[in-house]
């Protein structure tokens, strides 16, 4: 009997140890995906023609990027305050 239950712990835990990795795999991925956007120059202050971006949230019917030099110079307090922002709308 309490060969079993030490069975069933272990099991437990690799299940744990699964799903934790799997869940980082998928944030680390959402987080890391950059995109390049085709922009105006009229409209970029500094006249680029391509912008890359950071994908930081995906809801159900949309993507939030923001763009990748602002989004560098974020420490983790405003980069929240952004995702907090992007969730709730």
């Amino acid at each position: 009997m309490k060969e079993m239950a030490v069975c069933i712990k272990n099991k437990r835990i690799y299940l744990f140890t699964a799903l934790t990795v799997a869940l980082f795999l998928v944030f680390a991925h959402q987080a890391s995906a950059a995109e390049s956007f085709f922009v105006d120059s009229i409209f970029d202050k500094f006249e680029r023609k391509k912008v890359g971006a950071v994908l930081v949230y995906e809801g159900n019917k949309a993507k939030y990027y923001v763009e990748k030099p602002y989004w560098d110079t974020q420490n983790n307090f405003l980069r929240n305050q952004h995702l907090v922002w992007a969730y709730h709308k």
